[in-house]
């Protein structure tokens, strides 16, 4: 796992961000070596998921994008984990999920209230691990999912991903603020081991 550490400007759309641009690219670019997929055609293109999506489009791409928050135009207009059950159907498949979600609860809480939602008890004790479960189900294997948050824990091993690189963003000229850290998972094939503790 490589691990890199950068000091930049991080703001409310970390996309916009150019190290995450590259970093972005780095990975489409790894999605359509393996799938030989480096002339695309509009059959061919790659799929991304992003159930926080804001006004965030990435060109050359089909994305399903998700805000709750309907001033953004997005495909959809759902609670996250409403839209991770909804795409389980068993026929979406997608080759990378960019999963930037609120970091925190009073983040979460801003963003809820500011719409008018109350915030569940439920949501408090795991904001999006539904969504996660969800998701996890329609990446494909050897996909990738771009995590972002004050900490590393993505997706985890337990839905069947390994760490492939994490981003520290520290942010520039605010040295009492949190970094961002960027964490790239890869779908795994799952072996019999996997479903056993160790004794």
């Amino acid at each position: 796992m490589k691990i890199n550490h950068i000091i930049t400007n991080v703001t409310s759309c970390p996309f916009s961000n150019r190290h995450v641009q590259l970093l972005f690219e780095k990975y489409i670019h790894k999605i359509c070596e393996q799938d030989n997929r480096t002339g695309l055609n509009l059959d061919q293109k790659v799929r991304i998921v992003d159930p926080f999506a804001r006004e965030y489009r990435q060109r050359g791409c089909v994305t399903i994008s998700n805000d709750l928050n309907p001033i953004f135009d997005t495909t959809f207009n759902m609670e996250a984990n409403d839209f991770g059950e909804y795409l389980n159907d068993g026929k979406t498949q997608c080759d990378l999920i960019l999963f930037d979600p609120p970091y925190t609860l009073r983040m979460l809480k801003e963003h809820y209230d500011g719409i008018g939602k109350d915030l569940k008890l439920w949501q408090t004790n795991n904001m999006w691990g539904r969504c996660k479960d969800n998701l996890a189900h329609i990446i494909r294997i050897g996909g990738y999912v771009i995590s972002f948050g004050y900490h590393s824990h993505g997706f985890g091993k337990h839905r069947g991903f390994e760490k492939r690189e994490i981003l520290i963003m520290e942010q520039g000229g605010s040295p009492d603020r949190y970094d961002v850290l960027v964490t790239v998972e890869q779908k795994m094939q799952l072996g019999l081991s996997d479903f056993f503790e160790d004794e």
